[in-house]
């Protein structure tokens, strides 16, 4: 990010990590505490886990299985190309 000595926000970092160590950038803590159960059965009013599913149930499981049987200890930034790339032709076998 480019320093911009004109801006009233942070500059130079992005919105995320200014809001996250707004501390550092000299600002409060704004955000109001909620209750997570209210939170859910909102939700749960409006659709549940289906409103923020990408994929079928079916296809999720399935991706699962094929990441579990390749050994890796986990998902990271610096290992999802490789399995990506591993995954593939399991998941889309020619």
């Amino acid at each position: 990010m480019r320093k911009d000595r004109g801006k009233k926000l942070p500059s130079g970092t992005s919105p995320n990590i200014a809001y996250t160590l707004y501390e550092e950038y000299g600002g409060d803590d704004c955000l109001q505490p909620i209750d997570l159960d209210f939170v859910r059965l909102l939700m749960e009013g409006i659709g549940g886990e289906d409103l923020i599913r990408f994929v079928s149930v079916e296809y999720a499981a399935r991706a699962q299985a094929v990441f579990e049987t390749l050994g890796f200890p986990g998902l990271s930034f610096q290992n999802v190309w490789l399995t990506f790339s591993a995954m593939m032709p399991i998941m889309y076998p020619s």
